[in-house]
């Protein structure tokens, strides 16, 4: 049986869409969830982030407006638009271009227990953070970051490691 207090707590403002979220979690207001899961003890804290297409560790610590694989326009059409996909809002066709949102899906972030993002951080589609890493506050990653790196900057570049080797 659950300890008392052990289902997540979701703000009302939040919308979580197809995804897992674990046990003793938090989600403040105005954060998106899609298709990702959030896995025990992990935090989106404040407000206004996004979190799509993503796998979040175990006691991560995720500030407000964080942006987790905000998305990527294809660069390889007629348009930067998204009517070339998003085809049935514009009256262009009964479909939608499924292949571009499976080829966003593809594109996962995967993120290692107790992590902690900054304010306003970007993590771009496809990249891995290594367990207990840490990304500075305003960083747009896209590169993978190794286990118990600190990343910071535009784009992110490695600062130091929390803990010498042969901690």
């Amino acid at each position: 049986m659950d300890a008392p207090g052990s289902a997540p707590q979701i703000d009302l403002r939040a919308v979580i869409k197809d995804s897992a979220i674990g046990l003793y979690t938090d989600i403040g207001p105005n954060w998106t969830v899609i298709e990702s899961s959030l896995a025990d003890y992990s935090y989106l804290a404040g407000s206004d982030g996004t979190v799509i297409y993503a796998d979040i560790g175990k006691f991560c610590s995720i500030a407000s407006h964080v942006a987790i694989n905000p998305g990527d326009h294809p660069t390889d059409r007629v348009t930067q638009h998204h009517c070339t996909y998003r085809r049935r809002r514009y009256g262009f066709s009964d479909t939608d271009d499924e292949t571009l949102f499976d080829w966003r899906r593809r594109r996962r972030c995967r993120i290692g227990h107790d992590v902690w993002i900054g304010t306003a951080a970007k993590v771009m589609a496809g990249v891995e953070i290594g367990i207990g890493a840490v990304i500075g506050a305003g960083a747009v990653v896209t590169r993978d970051v190794a286990p118990y790196q600190v990343v910071a900057g535009v784009p992110a570049r490695p600062l130091h490691m929390r803990f010498k080797p042969d901690v």
